[in-house]
């Protein structure tokens, strides 16, 4: 079971990656747009993150002590929490989150300061959350954050 699955791979993505690797924990990033070894800018991702794998998430699911995600191709992870940074695009068509966040009127998932959604355990950062910031400099800061804000709750078994 991995700590964190961290759901895109764009600028939110890439640096919860790197904040969740800093503060070791075990993380996967799952993203239809990125192959493995590659990232945004060209960046290996394999020396800035944990495992990662190309597939676009089908499910999301709280389950008792974790929650599942599901790629298109069938395969099943599981993890203690999980960051959406999937972008705005993403979310056009894509109903892998609607039974588990709750939404704006344009498809964006509600957070608190802590970039935490209605369900603990559940993070969204970049142009996927309704955040008053936004552009490439506010999704790298808010990928942080989220991935700062869960190390605090699973260190300090708040979830």
């Amino acid at each position: 079971m991995f700590d964190v699955i961290i759901i895109g791979a764009g600028s939110a993505g890439l640096s919860a990656a790197w904040h969740a690797k800093q503060n070791k924990l075990k993380s996967l990033v799952i993203s239809k747009g990125v192959f493995l070894g590659e990232g945004l800018y060209g960046i290996d991702f394999s020396k800035i993150a944990g495992d990662v794998e190309k597939g676009e998430v089908v499910s999301l699911d709280k389950n008792i002590v974790s929650f599942s995600v599901e790629t298109k191709s069938g395969e099943q992870y599981y993890a203690k929490a999980v960051i959406i940074a999937s972008g705005c695009l993403n979310l056009e068509g894509n109903s892998a989150f609607d039974r588990v966040t709750l939404k704006d009127s344009f498809g964006k998932i509600f957070v608190d300061a802590n970039l935490q959604s209605n369900v603990p355990g559940i993070f969204a950062a970049g142009d996927v959350a309704v955040t008053l910031a936004k552009g490439q400099a506010s999704a790298i800061l808010e990928g942080g954050k989220a991935a700062l804000s869960l190390d605090k709750i699973l260190k300090n078994g708040d979830n």
